[in-house]
């Protein structure tokens, strides 16, 4: 399992932890910033099997699992809306739901959207406003599962 940890820095209405640890900027650094595989570009096809939620000690997590190691690019939107975004590279199948609705505390909602053209996988987590948030990745290694870990900043 690899755990990453992020500093705080303010995105509209809420906190988020951005700095990724040496391991992960070593892997996003090789791979230009694109979210592809740790190993080779093209050996196998990546296919995302599920996506699911949980909340465990007042941490929601969001847990995508695919069929090989792969770290996705993460990015956040601000504003009235405020959601985290993660996209997928190189993915050929999707096959899950559009929408799973989770009503979390921070957490509304997740939605999944394969771009066919790009073979782009885009999952976004819609966001309660006005709150602040944690955000962290981790990496479970021996199950291909990457999960953002999302946790509310306590004022």
């Amino acid at each position: 399992m690899i755990i990453s940890s992020f500093r705080f820095i303010r995105v509209g209405g809420f906190k988020m932890r951005w700095n990724f640890v040496l391991l992960i900027l070593c892997i996003i650094a090789l791979n230009t910033g694109t979210g592809v595989p740790a190993a080779d570009n093209n050996s196998e096809e990546i296919t995302v099997k599920s996506i699911s939620f949980r909340v465990e000690n007042g941490i929601e997590k969001v847990f995508v699992q695919l069929n090989t190691h792969y770290i996705p690019t993460v990015a956040a939107l601000e504003g009235d809306k405020p959601r985290i975004y993660m996209d997928f590279r190189h993915i050929v199948a999707w096959s899950g739901p559009s929408e799973i609705p989770v009503n979390g505390h921070l957490i509304k909602k997740i939605r999944a959207h394969l771009n066919h053209d790009k073979n782009v996988l885009r999952i976004v987590l819609d966001l309660t406003p006005s709150l602040d948030c944690n955000v962290n990745p981790v990496y479970y290694n021996a199950d291909y599962i990457y999960c953002l870990e999302v946790s509310e900043v306590k004022q």
